[in-house]
C-alpha cells in the first residue's frame, strides 16, 4: 500500500510539474491545443539558451481566430499583421507568441502556437 502511495504521489509531483511549467510562463493556453513535443524541445532549448523557456502547441484553428484569443488576453501584434500564414505577438517585454500555419512547413493544416518567456 505505501509503494502504491508513493507512485501515485510520485505521478502527481510530474504532472503538477507539467503542468506548473506551462503556468509558469504566464500565458493562457489556447482551448483544445496539444502540446507539440517535438517543437516545444527545440523553443526550450533556443530559449534556455537565454535564460528564458518556450513550449509550443498545436491546434486546428485558424491563425485569425487564436491571435484573436490572445489579443483579448492582452497580447499585442509586435511585428507586421496577422495574416492567414501567422503573426508574431509580445505580452509585456519578457513573454512573446509565435502563431504559424504549419501546411507550408509540414504539410498538416494545423496551426502552431509557440510561447517564449525572457527572465
Amino acid at each position: 500500500m505505501i509503494r502504491w502511495t508513493f507512485i501515485i504521489m510520485a505521478a502527481s509531483l510530474v504532472l503538477a510539474g507539467v503542468s506548473f511549467a506551462a503556468d509558469d510562463l504566464g500565458v493562457k493556453i489556447y482551448p483544445g491545443a496539444t502540446k507539440d513535443e517535438q517543437w516545444s524541445k527545440v523553443q526550450n532549448e533556443m530559449m534556455k539558451a537565454m535564460g528564458g523557456a518556450g513550449v509550443c502547441y498545436r491546434t486546428k484553428e485558424a491563425v485569425a481566430k487564436v491571435a484573436d484569443f490572445y489579443q483579448k488576453d492582452g497580447f499585442k501584434v509586435s511585428v507586421g499583421q496577422v495574416t492567414a500564414d501567422g503573426a508574431m505577438m509580445q505580452k509585456g517585454d519578457k513573454v512573446s507568441l509565435t502563431i504559424k500555419f504549419m501546411k507550408p512547413l509540414d504539410n498538416t493544416n494545423d496551426t502552431r502556437i509557440c510561447i517564449a518567456k525572457t527572465k
